[in-house]
């Protein structure tokens, strides 16, 4: 006689898996509970959330190397 198989390992760390569920869910909540959803989920904090506005306002070009220095 066979053993049964048992319930599949996931192979992500997420306590959930996504499904349909979860995407309508996300798509009609508020961003701060999109947030916190996120924050439980992955175990992370707020600010690994919202993006950083070093990005938008960083300089395009590095300084020039300066010969006499």
């Amino acid at each position: 006689m066979p053993l049964p198989e048992g319930p599949a390992e996931p192979d992500t760390i997420l306590k959930i898996q996504s499904s349909q569920e979860m995407k309508k869910l996300f798509r009609q909540s508020h961003p701060f509970f999109i947030n916190k959803e996120l924050r439980e989920l992955t175990y992370t904090t707020k600010h690994r959330w919202y993006p950083r506005p070093q990005k938008r306002f960083a300089k395009k070009n590095p300084p020039r190397d300066r010969e006499y220095l």
